[in-house]
C-alpha cells in the first residue's frame, strides 16, 4: 500500500508537496511501478483512493470489491459507494445487475487494471 501526501511530510507515506489530484495519482502509479520492478511482477489492479471516501463496512466492501474485480476483470472497475443507487436512478436503472457501463463517476475509489495502466 502506498500513501501519499501533499501537505505534510510523513514518515509512511510519500510526499508530492501542493500535488494535484492527477499528478499525485501518476506519481503513485509510478512508485507502483518501481516496486512492481523490484519485485519482477505485476500488479493485477492499481486501486486508487481519496481520503475521503466512505464505504459502510470496510471489511465487507473491500472484500465485495476483490471479488468483483476477480470475477468481471474490467479495465477501469468501481465500488458501488454511497449514494450510489441515487445516481443509478437519475439514469432511471432498475435492473438489478452486477455490472453495468458508467458515463459519469467520481474518482472517490477507482481500481484500473494493469492492461489499462498503459493509458494512465
Amino acid at each position: 500500500v502506498f500513501q501519499l501526501t501533499f501537505r505534510t511530510k510523513r514518515r509512511d507515506a510519500l510526499y508530492f508537496p501542493k500535488s494535484l489530484l492527477a499528478e499525485g495519482r501518476n506519481y503513485l502509479f509510478a512508485a507502483a511501478a518501481v516496486w512492481e520492478l523490484q519485485l519482477g511482477q505485476r500488479y493485477l489492479y492499481y486501486i486508487l483512493m481519496d481520503a475521503d471516501a466512505e464505504v459502510d463496512d470496510w471489511s465487507i466492501g473491500w472484500r465485495d470489491f476483490r471479488n468483483f474485480l476477480l470475477e468481471w476483470q474490467p479495465a477501469v472497475g468501481l465500488p458501488e459507494l454511497f449514494d450510489y443507487h441515487q445516481i443509478l436512478n437519475e439514469y432511471q436503472v432498475t435492473d438489478e445487475s452486477e455490472v453495468r457501463t458508467v458515463l459519469n463517476f467520481v474518482h472517490t475509489v477507482v481500481a484500473v487494471h494493469s492492461d489499462a495502466s498503459i493509458w494512465l
